[in-house]
């Protein structure tokens, strides 16, 4: 196999042509070329699965006042045993959550 150097005025010219025709075209701006290039449809069933998700994320938010206990709770040390630990792994494990 034998391979063959660019001569030097080779390489210029290629480096001078491209030169000479980005500057001939001006500066580009990849984000205004970029605009308008994707778009994105949500089919009906998405938008139904959507509303579904948010809907569902409302009725299971946690009451401020049981917010609260939970808290106290917790900064009493209540939790700090490993029955309490591991019957909250429990709950959350059956619930789904993780």
């Amino acid at each position: 196999m034998h391979v063959h150097k660019i001569q030097g005025s080779v390489a210029a010219e290629a480096l001078q042509r491209t030169q000479q025709s980005a500057s001939s075209s001006g500066p580009v701006d990849p984000v205004a070329s970029a605009r308008g290039a994707d778009a994105v449809q949500i089919s009906d069933a998405g938008l139904a699965l959507a509303s579904q998700d948010t809907t569902a994320g409302s009725t299971t938010s946690l009451d401020p006042q049981r917010a609260d206990q939970i808290r106290s709770n917790i900064l009493s040390g209540a939790y700090n045993s490993l029955e309490t630990a591991d019957q909250v792994a429990r709950a959350i494990v059956r619930s789904g959550d993780l």
